[in-house]
């Protein structure tokens, strides 16, 4: 026994191990120290952490979400979401927000490994894996290229991590936050 989410999987025969590899729903996934993870979030330069974010970003809209079938109804995919990344030991995943219509969301996640790990270590959000998870994920869900930002962090003192999805022309580059994480052509002039 696991958790009630993977359980389901377990017992359909949709979690194996195979050939020294976990497959879920024949997904390929691998079990990760949270150091290793940190290790990753506390590389300060903001170019690195671009690469990271955009490298995800492509890779989970691309072909995980077509591999899990995560499509319509929304309400369900967003819902097996949550679950499978609290689950998978990310925290508590849930939403605040979602409108479909405009391409936007606001995810938050409490009881984040990662961040908790870098209290009071980082000067900046430390989430950029997560934050190319959801652009991918909810790019693919809302059929429109989305980015995503982390608006407030447990590593920097935060009672939770709360991320924003929208198109990108829609976020405010005069912001730190929003250049920093989305380093664009334009963000870089301002």
């Amino acid at each position: 026994m696991l958790n009630t989410f993977l359980d389901k999987f377990i017992f359909t025969n949709g979690l194996r191990y195979t050939h020294h590899n976990f497959l879920l729903m024949n997904v390929p996934f691998s079990i990760v120290p949270v150091d290793v993870l940190v290790g990753l979030a506390q590389i300060e330069d903001v170019e690195v952490n671009q690469r990271l974010y955009d490298a995800v970003k492509k890779h989970v809209s691309g072909s995980l979400v077509q591999s899990f079938q995560l499509g319509p109804p929304l309400e369900k995919a967003v819902l097996f979401l949550e679950e499978f990344f609290t689950a998978s030991g990310w925290g508590l995943v849930r939403r605040v927000d979602l409108d479909a219509h405009k391409s936007r969301a606001i995810i938050v996640v409490e009881d984040n490994p990662v961040a908790r790990s870098l209290q009071g270590k980082a000067k900046k959000p430390v989430d950029h894996l997560v934050r190319g998870v959801l652009a991918g994920v909810f790019s693919h869900l809302f059929k429109d290229d989305v980015d995503c930002v982390e608006h407030s962090c447990m590593a920097l003192g935060a009672g939770r991590c709360e991320f924003i999805i929208k198109p990108q022309f829609e976020f405010d580059f005069s912001k730190p936050e929003s250049r920093d994480q989305l380093l664009l052509e334009e963000a870089m002039k301002l």
